[in-house]
Protein backbone atom coordinates (compact mmCIF):
# COMPACT_ATOMS: atom_id res chain seq x y z
CA UNK A 1 0.00 0.00 0.00
CA UNK A 2 1.42 3.40 -0.70
CA UNK A 3 1.65 6.35 1.35
CA UNK A 4 -0.94 8.20 -0.69
CA UNK A 5 -3.62 5.28 -0.47
CA UNK A 6 -2.80 4.76 3.20
CA UNK A 7 -3.45 8.54 3.75
CA UNK A 8 -6.69 8.27 1.93
CA UNK A 9 -7.90 5.08 3.71
CA UNK A 10 -7.74 6.94 6.69
CA UNK A 11 -9.92 9.29 6.12
CA UNK A 12 -12.94 7.77 3.89
CA UNK A 13 -12.19 3.85 5.48
CA UNK A 14 -14.35 2.02 8.12
CA UNK A 15 -12.34 2.70 11.32
CA UNK A 16 -11.93 -0.65 13.37
CA UNK A 17 -12.07 0.14 17.45
CA UNK A 18 -11.28 -2.27 20.03
CA UNK A 19 -14.20 -2.01 22.85
CA UNK A 20 -13.23 -3.86 26.12
CA UNK A 21 -16.66 -5.36 28.11
CA UNK A 22 -18.00 -4.90 31.36
CA UNK A 23 -16.36 -8.67 31.72
CA UNK A 24 -13.43 -7.65 30.35
CA UNK A 25 -13.49 -9.14 27.29
CA UNK A 26 -13.10 -7.36 23.98
CA UNK A 27 -14.60 -6.83 21.04
CA UNK A 28 -14.05 -5.01 17.67
CA UNK A 29 -16.89 -2.67 16.52
CA UNK A 30 -16.75 -0.66 13.22
CA UNK A 31 -17.48 2.95 12.87
CA UNK A 32 -18.05 5.14 10.02
CA UNK A 33 -14.96 6.82 8.36
CA UNK A 34 -13.57 9.61 10.02
CA UNK A 35 -15.36 12.60 7.22
CA UNK A 36 -18.38 10.95 8.35
CA UNK A 37 -17.64 11.25 11.66
CA UNK A 38 -16.58 14.79 12.11
CA UNK A 39 -20.15 15.64 9.84
CA UNK A 40 -22.04 13.78 12.33
CA UNK A 41 -20.26 15.98 15.12
CA UNK A 42 -21.51 19.14 13.22
CA UNK A 43 -25.11 18.04 15.14
CA UNK A 44 -28.29 20.74 13.79
CA UNK A 45 -30.86 18.78 13.11
CA UNK A 46 -34.51 19.28 13.75
CA UNK A 47 -36.97 16.81 14.96
CA UNK A 48 -39.58 15.04 12.71
CA UNK A 49 -43.04 16.23 11.75
CA UNK A 50 -44.45 19.44 9.63
CA UNK A 51 -43.47 21.61 12.35
CA UNK A 52 -40.38 20.51 13.25
CA UNK A 53 -39.00 20.44 16.72
CA UNK A 54 -39.25 22.90 19.75
CA UNK A 55 -36.05 25.78 19.37
CA UNK A 56 -34.83 23.85 23.11
CA UNK A 57 -35.00 20.37 21.24
CA UNK A 58 -32.95 21.27 18.21
CA UNK A 59 -29.43 20.01 18.15
CA UNK A 60 -26.97 22.97 18.79
CA UNK A 61 -24.27 22.73 15.63
CA UNK A 62 -20.80 22.15 16.82
CA UNK A 63 -19.32 24.98 14.71
CA UNK A 64 -16.30 24.04 14.88
CA UNK A 65 -16.43 20.71 13.56
CA UNK A 66 -18.91 22.61 10.79
CA UNK A 67 -15.70 24.78 9.80
CA UNK A 68 -13.47 21.95 9.76
CA UNK A 69 -15.55 19.74 7.97
CA UNK A 70 -16.23 22.85 5.57
CA UNK A 71 -12.43 23.79 4.80
CA UNK A 72 -12.08 19.50 4.30
CA UNK A 73 -14.80 19.56 1.82
CA UNK A 74 -14.23 22.33 -0.25
CA UNK A 75 -10.25 21.31 -0.66
CA UNK A 76 -11.33 17.89 -2.11
CA UNK A 77 -13.79 19.60 -4.42
CA UNK A 78 -10.96 21.21 -5.40
CA UNK A 79 -8.93 18.48 -6.46
CA UNK A 80 -11.68 16.87 -8.05
CA UNK A 81 -12.57 19.48 -10.30
CA UNK A 82 -8.58 19.54 -11.17
CA UNK A 83 -8.43 15.77 -12.04
CA UNK A 84 -11.84 16.33 -14.01
CA UNK A 85 -13.77 14.36 -11.41
CA UNK A 86 -16.96 16.31 -10.81
CA UNK A 87 -17.56 16.37 -7.11
CA UNK A 88 -20.81 15.55 -5.54
CA UNK A 89 -20.54 17.35 -1.96
CA UNK A 90 -19.55 14.63 0.02
CA UNK A 91 -15.94 14.35 0.70
CA UNK A 92 -15.65 10.59 1.60
CA UNK A 93 -17.05 9.86 -2.16
CA UNK A 94 -14.82 12.59 -3.50
CA UNK A 95 -11.76 11.90 -2.19
CA UNK A 96 -11.91 8.36 -3.44
CA UNK A 97 -13.18 8.75 -6.15
CA UNK A 98 -9.81 11.83 -6.50
CA UNK A 99 -7.60 9.26 -6.37
CA UNK A 100 -8.90 7.20 -8.46
CA UNK A 101 -8.39 9.99 -11.07
CA UNK A 102 -5.26 10.70 -9.86
CA UNK A 103 -3.82 7.42 -10.22
CA UNK A 104 -4.74 7.44 -13.75
CA UNK A 105 -3.54 11.07 -14.62
CA UNK A 106 -0.01 9.95 -13.16
CA UNK A 107 3.02 10.68 -15.51
CA UNK A 108 5.80 9.42 -12.83
CA UNK A 109 6.21 7.34 -9.74
CA UNK A 110 6.86 10.55 -7.95
CA UNK A 111 5.34 10.48 -4.70
CA UNK A 112 2.32 12.31 -3.98
CA UNK A 113 4.29 14.38 -0.98
CA UNK A 114 2.00 17.61 -0.91
CA UNK A 115 -1.21 15.57 -0.86
CA UNK A 116 0.35 12.71 1.53
CA UNK A 117 0.98 15.56 4.18
CA UNK A 118 -2.19 17.57 3.57
CA UNK A 119 -4.60 14.17 4.48
CA UNK A 120 -2.65 13.08 7.33
CA UNK A 121 -2.81 16.90 8.73
CA UNK A 122 -6.75 16.37 8.47
CA UNK A 123 -6.89 13.31 10.14
CA UNK A 124 -4.84 14.55 13.44
CA UNK A 125 -7.32 17.46 13.28
CA UNK A 126 -10.57 15.30 13.10
CA UNK A 127 -9.05 12.92 15.58
CA UNK A 128 -7.93 15.92 17.97
CA UNK A 129 -11.57 17.07 17.59
CA UNK A 130 -13.45 13.60 18.08
CA UNK A 131 -11.08 11.85 20.33
CA UNK A 132 -8.59 14.97 22.11
CA UNK A 133 -5.01 12.99 22.65
CA UNK A 134 -4.42 12.33 26.28
CA UNK A 135 -0.86 13.91 27.94
CA UNK A 136 1.17 12.04 30.14
CA UNK A 137 4.15 13.50 32.09
CA UNK A 138 7.49 11.49 30.96
CA UNK A 139 10.25 11.43 34.21
CA UNK A 140 13.12 12.01 31.95
CA UNK A 141 15.18 14.96 30.57
CA UNK A 142 14.72 15.77 27.63
CA UNK A 143 16.76 14.65 24.68
CA UNK A 144 17.55 17.85 22.62
CA UNK A 145 18.07 20.41 25.19
CA UNK A 146 19.22 18.17 28.59
CA UNK A 147 16.22 20.26 30.72
CA UNK A 148 14.80 18.41 33.69
CA UNK A 149 12.15 21.46 33.90
CA UNK A 150 9.93 23.87 32.11
CA UNK A 151 8.86 27.39 32.87
CA UNK A 152 4.52 27.78 32.13
CA UNK A 153 4.53 31.46 31.30
CA UNK A 154 0.47 31.54 31.86
CA UNK A 155 1.21 30.43 35.85
CA UNK A 156 4.64 32.43 36.02
CA UNK A 157 6.15 28.96 37.72
CA UNK A 158 8.71 26.63 36.74
CA UNK A 159 7.59 22.81 36.31
CA UNK A 160 9.46 19.48 36.88
CA UNK A 161 9.48 16.98 33.48
CA UNK A 162 9.16 18.92 30.52
CA UNK A 163 9.12 15.64 28.48
CA UNK A 164 5.35 15.37 27.68
CA UNK A 165 4.02 11.79 25.99
CA UNK A 166 0.63 12.83 23.93
CA UNK A 167 -1.47 9.07 22.92
CA UNK A 168 -4.90 7.80 22.64
CA UNK A 169 -6.53 5.40 23.80
CA UNK A 170 -7.57 3.41 20.64
CA UNK A 171 -4.78 4.75 18.56
CA UNK A 172 -1.53 2.89 16.73
CA UNK A 173 1.55 3.60 16.95
CA UNK A 174 1.14 6.99 14.21
CA UNK A 175 -0.96 8.70 17.39
CA UNK A 176 1.72 8.70 19.70
CA UNK A 177 3.99 11.39 19.80
CA UNK A 178 5.93 12.93 21.95
CA UNK A 179 7.03 17.33 22.86
CA UNK A 180 9.66 18.96 25.26
CA UNK A 181 7.78 22.11 27.07
CA UNK A 182 11.03 23.50 27.27
CA UNK A 183 12.49 23.65 23.92
CA UNK A 184 9.39 23.28 22.07
CA UNK A 185 11.18 19.51 20.26
CA UNK A 186 9.24 16.94 18.55
CA UNK A 187 9.17 13.35 18.02
CA UNK A 188 7.20 10.23 17.06
CA UNK A 189 7.13 6.92 19.14
CA UNK A 190 10.38 5.62 17.28
CA UNK A 191 12.46 8.68 17.19
CA UNK A 192 11.67 9.02 21.06
CA UNK A 193 12.07 5.68 22.18
CA UNK A 194 15.51 5.37 19.95
CA UNK A 195 16.30 8.92 21.75
CA UNK A 196 15.89 7.62 25.24
CA UNK A 197 17.76 4.02 24.51
CA UNK A 198 20.83 5.93 22.93
CA UNK A 199 21.21 7.99 26.28
CA UNK A 200 20.90 4.82 28.69
CA UNK A 201 23.17 3.32 26.66
CA UNK A 202 25.73 6.45 26.98
CA UNK A 203 25.15 7.06 30.72
CA UNK A 204 25.00 3.04 31.18
CA UNK A 205 29.02 3.20 29.20
CA UNK A 206 29.83 6.58 31.66
CA UNK A 207 28.75 4.15 34.29
CA UNK A 208 30.95 1.04 33.51
CA UNK A 209 33.89 3.47 33.51
CA UNK A 210 34.20 5.05 36.60
CA UNK A 211 33.53 1.64 38.12
CA UNK A 212 36.50 0.30 35.76
CA UNK A 213 39.95 0.60 37.96
CA UNK A 214 42.23 2.45 35.64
Amino acid sequence: MTDLLAAVDALTAPVQVTVTRDDGTTETVEQPPLLTQLHNAIGGGVGTGSSGSAKHERSVIDADALYRFTLIATQVSDWCRIANVVPTRNPTVDLRAWYTAYQAMRTSDAPATFAVRQLREWRAQILDKLEPARMQDLPYPCPACKATSWWNPSTGSEYQRPLVLSYRVDGGERDIGAHCRACDATWNARELAWELEARATLLADQVQRLMTPS
